[in-house]
């Protein structure tokens, strides 16, 4: 009976072991998410962020790939609790990283959490000697225009200017909380500014129906778009 039982536990052990993926596997996993093929790699993905073989970096990557596909499909109390077991890991976190959470923080509705995020975003842009990013002062502003701060979202759309001086949906959203604090001249001055530096190539990432809304709210500052 010993034999049989200690034999039965050496196939057990054998098929747990072949159902570890391999880095490659997993690599291959990844690809399908980076595809934007969210559903069928979670299960895999999964299995490799257990096996403690692979780096403790790679397999951050892989949370965070997971973390993303879940909020894709909806999934977002999924995708939050994935994406804090990448935090837990001993990597540093980065700007992309701590946007994506904000991100998922504030469309649960968690906008103190979200805000606290890009805080933490904001020390790394210190520790690493940078001025203020687009990446954290876009989501900082865009979680304080949510909370009705508009002044102080005004000052973090402001901040993150510099970084990225042609990036158009900053002005479309500080034009939004210029609006709220009653400057209209502001306001549409960043709505201009917006409706010029939404070229061709930024249109092409959006849908008819996100262009068509963005045209109307042009117009509806007296704007013509020339698009």
């Amino acid at each position: 009976m010993r034999l049989a039982v200690s034999t039965l536990f050496l196939v057990a052990s054998s098929t747990n072991a072949a159902s570890v993926p391999t880095l490659a596997e997993c690599e291959t996993a990844y690809s399908e998410l980076e595809a934007k093929n969210y559903e069928p790699p979670l299960r895999q993905l999964e299995l490799c962020t257990a096996n403690l073989e692979i780096q403790a970096l790679t397999r951050s990557r892989y949370h965070l790939g997971r973390a993303w596909a879940l909020y894709e499909l909806g999934r977002l109390n999924e995708a939050i609790a994935e994406q804090e077991k990448a935090f837990a890991l001993p990597v540093p976190p980065y700007r992309l990283q701590i946007a994506n959470y904000a991100t998922m923080l504030r469309t649960a509705g968690r906008l103190e959490e979200s805000l606290i995020a890009t805080e933490k975003g904001e020390w790394i842009d210190k520790e690493e000697g940078k001025p203020p990013s687009m990446m954290i002062q876009y989501h900082k502003g865009w979680t304080l225009q949510e909370m009705g701060r508009h002044r102080e979202a005004i000052n973090a759309f402001t901040a993150g200017i510099p970084d990225q001086v042609d990036f158009p949906f900053v002005y479309w959203r500080r034009a939004d909380s210029y609006a709220a604090i009653a400057n209209r001249e502001a306001a549409v001055a960043d709505m201009q500014k917006f409706s010029e530096l939404f070229t061709a190539e930024w249109r092409k990432h959006s849908t008819e129906q996100r262009i068509s809304q963005y045209r109307e709210q042009v117009r509806s500052y007296g704007l013509t778009p020339a698009w």
